[in-house]
Parts: structure tokens; sequence; C-alpha cells
């Protein structure tokens, strides 16, 4: 194994700059962060969580320190971010690196991932690998996504009521496939793969509407077996409203969230803290990415913006000195020691996707 020590820090001589939340009469001082500084978490993330084994293989460890590779969503999800890379800077080096990721995540989970019992895994893996199409043009991350999208589709979809299963135990019908489902299936037909993709995204988008979705308050449950809402579901419910049209559920859900999900840190709700070194430590940079989608896109910025930037500043302000990684618990110092790779890219999907503030 190699280590890849990739992507130094910009403009070491003046991007010291320290981001402080200081709660003064009750209100969030301002406390400003730029792009660079964005970029820069980007790349300190990578130099500590990013390698490269055999030439092209690229990977995510599971935690600095470790040499196993992080576990199939959450890789997945980390390729997503890479993309997101690429749209804030167009740099070739993170396109390139959106490329040995594929090829690492193929080496490690092959390209057939029937094998996986959970179907929302592929759903996730279905919209990071359309997304590293967009990015690279590769026709064969297109074929990668289209084929696992109808694995999962063909187990999980309940011909009989509708709603996908989580698994292929059918113990649930969750939001963290069937909102996910939706946003793969258009993202396929957008890019090209044809009519009854954009079906089947409806399918699962208007069955989870009428059975997760609370159309008064815009809250999202987490599955037919639990009405708990967690910031993730409430985003992916935003990205498939966004993607399909219904800007309305859009604004619900993100209203929701806003005022309900997290504590209140000055003038604004700061989003929850899930834990570490699980599967909750990734759900709150979901939730950005794909409210800024919507935000940007119908032109909300004034109603939504200055509070997902609050919260891109919270989290930036408690980062640690040592290597600038910011972890998940956005009301904590980031701790010492080695840090979980997943539960660190909440902060980078957050500077990413949301507009600095400066």
């Amino acid at each position: 194994m190699k280590t890849n020590k990739v992507l130094p820090r910009l403009c070491e001589t003046w991007c010291m700059f320290i981001a402080v939340i200081l709660i003064l009469g009750g209100t969030l001082s301002a406390s400003a962060w730029r792009t660079v500084d964005a970029i820069n978490a980007f790349n300190d993330y990578n130099n500590a969580m990013y390698f490269v084994l055999s030439g092209n293989q690229g990977y995510y460890r599971v935690a600095q320190g470790s040499g196993s590779v992080d576990s199939f969503w959450h890789f997945a999800e980390e390729i997503e971010m890479v993309r997101d890379a690429t749209m804030l800077t167009n740099n070739p080096t993170y396109k390139n690196m959106i490329t040995q990721l594929c090829t690492g995540f193929t080496v490690h989970n092959g390209t057939d991932w029937s094998g996986n019992s959970f179907n929302d895994d592929l759903m996730w893996g279905a919209i990071a690998f359309c997304r590293a199409y967009n990015a690279t043009g590769n026709s064969s991350y297109l074929t990668i996504a289209k084929n696992n999208f109808n694995t999962a589709y063909n187990r999980g979809w309940d011909t009989v009521s509708g709603g996908m299963w989580q698994s292929t135990g059918k113990v649930s019908k969750n939001a963290c496939v069937n909102y996910p489902a939706a946003i793969a299936g258009y993202c396929i037909y957008s890019d090209g793969g044809g009519s009854s993709y954009l079906t089947k995204a409806q399918n699962t988008y208007n069955w989870a509407q009428s059975h997760l979705f609370n159309t008064a308050t815009g809250k999202v449950s987490d599955s037919t077996i639990s009405g708990t809402s967690f910031s993730y579901n409430q985003g992916t419910c935003i990205g498939a409203a966004y993607l399909l049209g219904d800007y309305n559920t859009c604004a619900l859900s993100a209203t929701y969230t806003m005022n309900n999900l997290g504590t209140i840190v000055g003038s604004y709700r700061i989003l929850p803290e899930y834990g570490t070194g699980g599967d909750g430590g990734g759900f709150n940079g979901i939730f950005m990415r794909w409210t800024m989608r919507y935000v940007t896109g119908a032109g909300v910025q004034g109603t939504y913006q200055p509070w997902l930037q609050a919260n891109v500043t919270q989290a930036w302000s408690l980062r640690r000195t040592s290597d600038e990684l910011s972890w998940c618990q956005w009301l904590h110092q980031t701790p010492s020691g080695n840090l979980y790779a997943w539960d660190c890219t909440s902060t980078v999907v957050g500077m990413l996707t949301v507009p600095a503030t400066q």
C-alpha cells in the first residue's frame, strides 16, 4: 500500500483564517469562510484519508491510520464528494481522483453488486457512478449504474403494494432507498438511459410521498416501521423532488429541517449530531448537497442559504488545527486522535456545495 499525500494546501501564507463562532447577545457572530477554505478543507481531508494502491486504484480509508477501505455506501458517497469538488473547481486532478476511485470501487466491490443485500447501497452506488459519468464521460460508469439500479429495483420493488424494500430480507420500506432510487432513476434517464428509468423514478417517489412524507409538516419518516426524521432523508426527499419538479415538497422538507432538526445556536438551528463511527456521520453533508441544488435552482437563497452557511461556519470553526479536519459533531470541538473518514465528510461536502460567506 502506498500512502498518497495529494493536493497541498493553497496559499499557506494567508489561509490560516480561523472562523470562530461567538454567542453574543443571542446571535451567531459573522465569521467568514472563503472558497479557498473549502478547497483547502477538501485537500486536507484527502491528505488524511485518501490513498492509492497499485497505480490507478484509489480508495478512502475507514479512518486515519487505517489500511482498510471504507464501506460500500460510504465509499460511494465519498465519490460524490469528489464530484462536488470538481463542480466547484473543475480541477483535472480531482477528475482523475474520480477515475481512480471508481477503479478502486470496482476492484473492491466488483461491477455486479448483487451480492450486496442492501438495495439502498446499490442506489447510492448508482448515483455515485452516474455522477462519475457526468464528470469523466466514461460510459462504463453509466452502464454500471444502470445494471445495478436494475438489480436493486427488480428485486426490491413490491409489485403488490408498491415501494422498495431496503434489503432482500424485506423487513421495511425505507426513505433511504426510495428517495435515492428516485434520484438514481432520474439521473440515468437524464443521461440517456431511456424513459423507463424516469417511470421508475416517479414510481418510487410517488410511493414515498404517499407513505413516508407528511404533507402538512414536511417531515420524512425513516421507514414504514419508524417515524424518526433524519437529515439525510430530508435531503434526498428534496433532491428527488427537485429533479422531478416538485418544488412545494422541496420547500416543505427544507423548512421542516430548518425549524425542527438540531440545536439552536444563536440565530440558527445547527443540524443534528448523529454520533461517530457509524452511518450518521455523513447525513448532514447529504442534506446540504441536495438542499443547495434546490435552493440554487429555485432561486430561494434568501430563505435557506444563510442557515446553511451558518451550519458550515459552525462546523469549520470547530475544526482542529493539527490537520484542519472537522468531524460531524458540530456542537463540539473536533477531538485529537484518529478520526473516521465518513465522519469528516459532512463539513467538507457542506463547504464544497454551500456558497462561501466571503
